[in-house]
C-alpha cells in the first residue's frame, strides 16, 4: 500500500512559512521531508532548505503537489532500475549545500519520450501541478526528439521548467520527475538537456568573454562526462565549440584562432559570432543571450533522472560562477582534459569534482566508444529506447 508522509508547516527565522517537499523512494523508502520557503520573486542567496526525516512504507505520491511517486527508476539513458543507494546528487545532499552560486538563475530544458500510450495532455497535466515562483513548468513540441525502433512509438516533447534558482530550484527539479515518473519517461541518442544560467544582475561582456574561453578549453573535459553522441561534432543540434576540424579540437593550434577572436571581440554580437557562428545550435550557446538573457548550455545528455540532471545544473552553474569571478582554466593537453574539468569545476566542490569522476567512469572512461553501442559505456549496454545510460545514475555528495 502507497502511503504518503507529512509534515506541518514550518516557521522560518524570518517568519516565512515552508511548505515540505517530501521525496520518497524505494519500496521501504526513506521519505526525505524539506521544509521549503515559499517561492517568492527572486533568487535569495541565504534561502537553504531544512530537512528531517523518516520511514515510511511505499513511495508513491511524495512530492508537495501530492503527485509522482517511487514509479519505475531509471538511469539517465532509458529504464534501466536505479537503487536508492546509488543516488547522484539527491535531495537529502542538496539540504545542505550552502555554497551554490550567489545569484544566479537557471532553467532547464528536457528532451524526453514516453511510451505511446501516453497523452500528452497527460504530461501537461501534470507538469501543471509543479510550480515554483507562481510560475508552472510545462511541456512543449520538439521536432529533433525522434522515436527510436526500440521505443516501439512513442510520444515525445520538451519539459521546460520555470525560471529557478538555489536548492529550491533543484528540489523543483525533483518534483517535476516525481510527477512524471508513472508516466514513464525516458532518453534515447535524439534527445539532450539544455541548461539556462543568468549571472546575477546581467552578463557583462567580460564575464561572458571569459565563459567563451573556458567553454573552448574545458570542452574536451567536457565530452569526457558525456555520452558518445553529444561529443565533438557527433550531434548536429551539439556542435563543439573549438571548430569543425578535428585539429581544432584536439589541439592547442587547432583552436588558438577561436580564441584569438574571443580575445578580439569588442561587442557582445562580436563575441557570439566567434564562438557560435551561423546558428544557436553548439555545446555552448550564446545566441540565447539577445532572447532571454542567458547563456544556454546544451552538451549535457537526455536524463530523466532528477539527481543527474542536477549534477549537469550544478556543473554548469560553477563553470558560469568561476567565469564570472575571472577565473580562467587552464589549457591542458587533450589527455589531461578531464583533470583539467575536475579541478576548475570541482575547485569549490571536492565531491562534485569526485562526480566527475564517476560520471567518466561511468561512461567507459572517456572513450569515445565500447561495447555499449557506440554510447562510451565501456562495456555497460545502453538503455532502452536506445539511449546511452549506461546504468543507473552515479552516487555523488555535495560538501557544505
Amino acid at each position: 500500500m502507497l502511503t504518503r508522509a507529512t509534515s506541518s508547516l514550518v516557521t522560518s527565522s524570518h517568519g516565512a512559512s515552508r511548505r515540505p517537499l517530501v521525496h520518497c523512494q524505494g519500496r521501504a523508502a526513506t521519505c526525505v521531508i524539506f521544509a521549503r520557503v515559499s517561492s517568492g520573486s527572486g533568487p535569495n542567496p541565504n534561502n537553504r532548505a531544512s530537512e528531517r526525516s523518516s520511514t515510511q512504507q511505499g513511495g508513491g505520491r511524495g512530492t508537495g503537489q501530492g503527485r509522482g511517486g517511487a514509479g519505475r527508476g531509471g538511469g539517465g539513458g532509458g529504464r534501466g532500475g536505479s537503487r536508492s543507494g546509488r543516488a547522484g546528487i539527491g535531495l537529502r545532499r542538496l539540504a545542505g549545500i550552502d555554497t551554490l552560486p550567489s545569484g544566479f538563475t537557471f532553467g532547464v530544458e528536457l528532451e524526453l519520450v514516453f511510451p505511446a500510450s501516453v497523452a500528452l495532455t497527460d504530461v501537461q497535466e501534470r507538469l501543471a501541478g509543479v510550480t515554483f515562483g507562481g510560475q508552472p513548468w510545462r511541456l512543449k513540441n520538439d521536432g529533433s526528439i525522434r522515436c527510436t525502433r526500440l521505443d516501439d512509438g512513442c510520444a515525445k516533447g520538451e519539459v521546460v521548467s520555470p525560471i529557478l534558482w538555489g536548492i529550491d530550484g533543484m528540489s523543483s527539479v525533483f518534483e517535476a520527475m516525481a510527477a512524471l515518473k508513472p508516466l514513464r519517461p525516458s532518453v534515447n541518442t535524439s534527445t539532450g538537456m539544455h541548461v539556462h544560467v543568468k549571472a546575477p544582475g546581467a552578463w557583462s561582456l567580460a564575464a561572458l568573454k571569459t565563459l567563451a574561453r573556458n567553454a573552448v578549453v574545458l570542452e574536451g573535459g567536457l565530452d569526457a562526462v558525456n555520452v558518445h553522441s553529444r561529443r565533438a561534432n557527433n550531434n548536429s543540434y551539439c556542435k563543439s565549440v573549438r571548430g569543425g576540424t578535428r585539429e581544432a579540437r584536439v589541439s592547442l593550434q587547432g583552436f588558438r584562432p577561436v580564441l584569438n577572436s574571443i580575445q578580439a571581440a569588442d561587442t557582445v554580437e562580436s563575441l557570439v559570432s566567434a564562438v557560435n557562428p551561423g546558428d544557436r545550435y553548439y555545446k555552448v550557446n550564446f545566441h540565447a543571450l539577445s532572447r532571454h538573457g542567458t547563456v544556454e548550455f546544451r552538451f549535457p545528455p537526455g536524463s530523466q533522472n532528477a539527481a543527474k540532471i542536477v549534477g549537469y545544473v550544478l556543473l554548469c552553474l560553477r563553470i558560469a560562477e568561476r567565469s564570472v569571478e575571472s577565473h580562467r582554466a587552464r589549457i591542458a593537453q587533450s589527455g589531461a582534459a578531464f583533470e583539467n574539468l575536475a579541478r576548475f569545476a570541482g575547485a569549490r566542490d571536492s565531491e562534485l569534482a569526485d562526480w566527475l569522476r564517476r560520471r567518466r567512469e561511468e561512461l567507459g572512461g572517456g572513450r569515445s566508444s565500447g561495447a555499449g553501442g557506440g554510447c562510451g559505456c565501456g562495456g555497460a549496454a545502453p538503455g532502452r529506447g536506445g539511449g546511452c545510460g549506461c546504468g543507473g545514475p552515479v552516487r555523488v555528495s555535495v560538501s557544505r
